[in-house]
């Protein structure tokens, strides 16, 4: 299969096919006229590829999995603690969004300091919000 019916099967631009091959996630075969050759091994890994991406995996923990490095199971078990810790800062993000909303008619009229303070509070009480401490890698 060439990468252009790749591309039209799996619905990803080709630039994403280069790439997955780029990090070693497929290795497809040369043709004689030099082109890549997709055999339904490389299009059964991008579809778990793709579908593990979709699931939020990244990149490099897809290449653990596929080596061998970590298990499937090991690898979706820690996605849901991130993505769960992500629903949860959404959730708080959300929750106070529409609070400053309903009490505030723009920047100009923004309590800075009953925020802060209402930020504190709905974390004392369990909300969670981003972590920017990680933002740069802190």
């Amino acid at each position: 299969m060439t990468i252009k019916e790749a591309e039209e099967l799996l619905k990803i631009p080709r630039a994403t096919i280069r790439y997955y091959e780029k990090e070693k996630l497929i290795d497809p075969k040369r043709g004689e006229n030099g082109y890549r050759e997709y055999d339904d091994k490389d299009i059964a890994t991008l579809k778990k590829v793709i579908i593990c991406r979709k699931l939020g995996l990244l990149v490099s923990e897809i290449e653990d999995i596929l080596d061998g490095s970590k298990t499937l199971e090991d690898a979706l078990t820690e996605n849901v603690t991130r993505l769960e810790k992500q629903l949860a800062e959404l959730n708080g993000a959300i929750s106070l969004s529409k609070t400053i909303c309903q009490n505030t008619d723009g920047i100009e009229s923004f309590d800075e300091n009953y925020f802060w303070e209402e930020v504190n509070r709905e974390e004392a009480k369990g909300s969670r919000f981003m972590d920017i401490a990680t933002e740069y890698g802190w």
